[in-house]
């Protein structure tokens, strides 16, 4: 029940940002100084709302889900995107890619690739060893 109020007060909040954010791009499109073009071409859909909330809730199972898309391979900022984990997961990626450096993509990479070999390595000896029982002929008794 206040999940679905909550999203009621979403959508009247978004309806406000809407045309506060139409009424701030009419002043920055008719500013008498020269505009450049990304202003000029801007249209209201370009702007993405974000409503402020707890991003704590289902931390764990966000950053898990987080961990796993980017030992999938998927693009950290898609990954930062789609789990939910932060009010500007664009913001997040840049201030990472700051703080790890400009091979921050391909350390992510890299350490999913360990992650993967360990595995592999993990089970191989498991599967060698079961192959060689099935290799094995029944002795014969008697």
């Amino acid at each position: 029940m206040a999940y679905q109020r909550a999203k009621q007060d979403d959508l009247n909040f978004k309806k406000s940002e809407r045309q506060f954010l139409k009424l701030i791009l009419n002043i920055c499109k008719s500013d008498i100084r020269e505009n450049s073009e990304k202003i000029k071409n801007l249209k209201i859909s370009d702007i993405d709302i974000k409503i402020p909330r707890d991003k704590s809730d289902n931390l764990l199972v966000k950053a898990q889900a987080l961990l796993g898309l980017l030992e999938a391979g998927v693009h950290p900022e898609i990954a930062f995107t789609v789990v939910g984990l932060f009010g500007d997961p664009h913001d997040v990626f840049q201030k990472s890619v700051n703080f790890q450096g400009e091979d921050f993509w391909k350390k992510v990479q890299d350490i999913a690739k360990e992650k993967l070999n360990a595995q592999s390595n993990i089970k191989e000896p498991e599967s060698k060893n079961q192959n060689q029982d099935k290799n094995k002929l029944p002795s014969k008794q008697g």
